[in-house]
């Protein structure tokens, strides 16, 4: 008998109805997980390795959506792992996913539970990665998506979403104004909810990762993430409890949350040890992926890094540009300054004095630099100022320019 799941309140405990689910719970508003309840056979993973090798872990669809996610490679750093002064470090790249980002996993399976119950029509709140990754499985089932997006939006994924032929609509300065929107849309005119914080398939994609860590290299010691809502690093944890449910894991890894100096609510609140993420007012990065000023998640990822004895952090936006290049120059893997992050966090003392040379290190690489070519530009462009008359760097500052000038033009439908 496989593992079954059941659909949950995390507030008040209620127990939902999977056939008519909504984004939050109808009688506390709390969020929903699925929970796993582990069958009476040992629960073993067959077929290619890929996101749907984990299928009887995940809800159930009777229409399967797929460009060729999951199955990333686990890359043994040797070059950056010298740098580092760490003997075993690997960079987990989900940068190889069909639209280049660790979000096609959570928008496989909400794209294919939106065409197992019929929809024809979602919407979705994103800053980035998400909404590149739901339009083009949308794209791929000729469903409509529509995508609410902050103000500020890495033109590289701006431009996936484009192509996918989605319907972008700005609302308002943050991802948190976005989120409002695409609730009040789906309550108004009943599109199927993809944004990530509001649904729980989100986690379920994600906590694959987890799932592949182990079939690739066993647990690790540590686990290294950035954090922006805190759902991934939730949705990782997950993925290591249910193995420890299922008896497939005997031990578990220790999680270390990556934030920008500049919006850091989980981090801050994780340094001064309460449960709740601190009110930093507007949070300001360069690494629009996780410039998060109201982490959804928040609450469940603090309380992740206490249960596995983790660690939270902040690096600068300099250090996460700084580790880019660095992952760039040493090991061939071209990361978006988020994903530098938990790389960056290996030179603060705090990770430093807790990491031994010896111990296991997978770092978390979510998206690839080309999404975010425009932020990777702007260090170019300040660094050309100092060359002189270096050619080649006279024409990152040529290319700068006219992107300037591109992302000047309107390209979107403003709300």
């Amino acid at each position: 008998m496989s593992p079954e799941l059941k659909l949950v309140c995390l507030e008040c405990g209620e127990t939902i109805d999977q056939e008519h689910p909504h984004s939050t719970c109808r009688s506390c508003g709390g969020l929903l997980e699925y929970t796993l309840v582990p069958g009476k056979e040992k629960t073993r993973f067959s077929g290619p390795f890929t996101f749907w090798r984990y299928r009887q872990i995940m809800p159930r669809v009777s229409r399967v959506v797929s460009l060729g996610e999951g199955g990333t490679p686990l890359q043994r750093s040797r070059r950056l792992a010298e740098a580092m002064g760490i003997d075993n470090l690997f960079l987990k790249d989900e940068s190889r996913n069909p639209t280049n980002s660790f979000k096609d996993r959570s928008a496989a399976l909400i794209v294919s539970d939106a065409a197992s119950r019929g929809y024809d029509t979602l919407v979705c709140a994103t800053n980035g990665n998400h909404g590149a990754s739901v339009s083009a499985y949308a794209a791929r089932m000729d469903m409509n998506c529509n995508l609410i997006v902050p103000k500020a939006v890495d033109m590289g994924k701006l431009a996936q979403m484009m192509i996918y032929d989605a319907k972008i609509v700005e609302s308002g300065e943050s991802i948190e104004e976005s989120i409002k929107r695409a609730r009040k849309l789906e309550d108004e005119l009943g599109w199927y909810q993809a944004t990530t914080e509001l649904n729980p398939l989100s986690v379920e994609g994600l906590k694959t990762i987890s799932y592949e860590l182990v079939e690739q290299n066993g647990v690790p010691d540590w686990v290294i993430l950035a954090m922006g809502s805190g759902a991934t690093l939730y949705s990782l944890w997950k993925g290591f409890l249910e193995q420890e449910q299922l008896g497939l894991v005997d031990r578990m890894p220790r999680i270390i949350g990556v934030q920008a100096e500049g919006c850091s609510p989980i981090s801050r609140a994780y340094a001064r040890g309460e449960e709740k993420p601190v009110d930093i007012g507007e949070g300001e990065t360069e690494a629009s992926a996780i410039r998060v000023s109201e982490p959804i998640y928040g609450a469940l990822a603090l309380k992740a890094l206490k249960d596995s004895d983790g660690y939270a952090v902040s690096v600068s936006d300099e250090d996460m540009m700084s580790a880019g290049k660095e992952m760039a120059k040493l090991e061939g893997i071209f990361a978006e300054p988020a994903s530098a992050a938990p790389v960056a966090s290996l030179r603060t003392e705090g990770v430093g004095s807790l990491i031994e040379s010896s111990d296991n290190v997978v770092c978390l690489v979510t998206s690839s630099g080309l999404k975010a070519l425009v932020t990777y530009f702007k260090a170019a462009n300040r660094l050309a100022s100092t060359r002189g008359e270096d050619v080649a760097w006279k024409h990152v500052t040529a290319a700068y320019s006219t992107i300037q000038s591109l992302s000047t033009k309107p390209s979107r439908e403003v709300a």
